[in-house]
């Protein structure tokens, strides 16, 4: 057992990169991320990792890597005991100290937070970003995200953020919040889910994010006829920039997921936003593998002690494709896809 405390994150992470084809991750890159890990602690799996690729033929083969801790899975009071948002943005950090104060008030921010993201940029070779998930009771909204901003607004080098947040956002019931440093203007992350793709158009209209609205409305109508849901990416700092990510969802494990899969990487494919090589890699990667006992995640061996060797599996999925859209300049696809341990039922 003390070896396998020992371990740490590049150990776990070495299984699910054997199922990632060498267009999507090269081997250089592949050395860098490992060598990257070895470092942190193994914990770090107990949720979902999920990998962030580029489509483009042309786009290098390298990845960035998130990590959930969620309530679903009863693993996110975790991220506060491993400190890891103590190497992401100041104003993770300010929030990381502001929740473990507070992360046992029944009516506070923690308990409004169904998940949250911690993601590794291996280019800057550190957590670059922090995503918090929030679902709110019917206008409440408002009051969580003045309450969440005022925990960052102090450490934001943009004074009026907070208030456009609110001001913008506080109608809604389901958001994530990303707080980033990976960027030169380093916004204020805010991704709005919706149930109806229907909706998304007026939405970005009242924002006045009125650029490629026609390639967005297209792409809405098509997918959303085959099932898929959708999640906005915008950008806050003093105003809302113009960028737009349009999050495309297919709904992974629902048993039809894998044929929303193709058709939108088939037409991806087709306008040039993804190469055949890394369309026909991420077609490969979901499934399912027994994890051997020696390779399994030390939790699962100290769960299961008294009753002896439990089987572990590790789940591969395709979650979904992000559009990104700026004025004046091509889209660009990624594909995000997500593994996690868990127990053979």
């Amino acid at each position: 057992m003390d070896e396998l405390n020992r371990r740490t994150l590049s150990d776990y992470l070495r299984q699910p990169m054997e199922h990632i084809g060498g267009d999507l991750l090269g081997p250089s890159q592949r050395i860098t991320l490992l060598k990257a890990m070895v470092g942190l602690p193994h914990e770090l799996t107990k949720g979902c990792v999920a990998w962030e690729f580029r489509l483009a033929e042309d786009a290098s083969p390298d990845a960035d890597i998130s990590f959930r801790f969620s309530t679903v899975d009863n693993t996110k009071d975790d991220l506060l005991d491993l400190g890891v948002l103590n190497e992401g943005p100041t104003e993770a950090r300010a929030m990381h100290d502001y929740l473990t104060k507070h992360r046992r008030d029944k009516n506070g921010l923690w308990s409004v937070m169904d998940n949250v993201w911690v993601e590794y940029d291996q280019g800057q070779h550190h957590f670059s970003a922090v995503y918090f998930g929030l679902v709110c009771p019917e206008n409440q909204m408002r009051i969580c995200l003045d309450r969440c901003c005022k925990q960052f607004s102090s450490v934001s080098s943009h004074s009026d953020t907070s208030k456009l947040l609110v001001q913008k956002l506080g109608s809604l019931t389901r958001l994530q919040i990303g707080l980033m440093n990976g960027r030169p203007d380093q916004p204020i992350r805010a991704c709005p889910v919706f149930k109806n793709g229907s909706s998304i158009r007026p939405y970005l209209e009242s924002l006045d994010l009125k650029f490629c609205l026609r390639e967005i409305d297209d792409y809405i109508s098509d997918f959303q006829k085959k099932g898929c849901s959708f999640i906005l990416q915008l950008d806050f700092t003093d105003r809302v920039l113009p960028r737009i990510g349009l999050e495309i969802h297919f709904n992974y494990p629902e048993p039809s997921f894998m044929d929303r899969a193709n058709y939108v990487l088939e037409r991806l494919t087709t306008e040039g936003l993804c190469s055949d090589t890394k369309r026909s890699a991420l077609t490969r990667f979901p499934g399912v593998s027994l994890v051997l006992p020696d390779r399994t995640p030390p939790f699962f061996e100290q769960s299961a002690a008294s009753i002896g060797y439990n089987p572990v599996c590790l789940e591969r999925g395709l979650g979904y494709v992000k559009i990104v859209f700026e004025p004046e300049h091509q889209a660009v696809a990624k594909a995000y896809v997500a593994s996690f341990y868990r127990k053979v039922q």
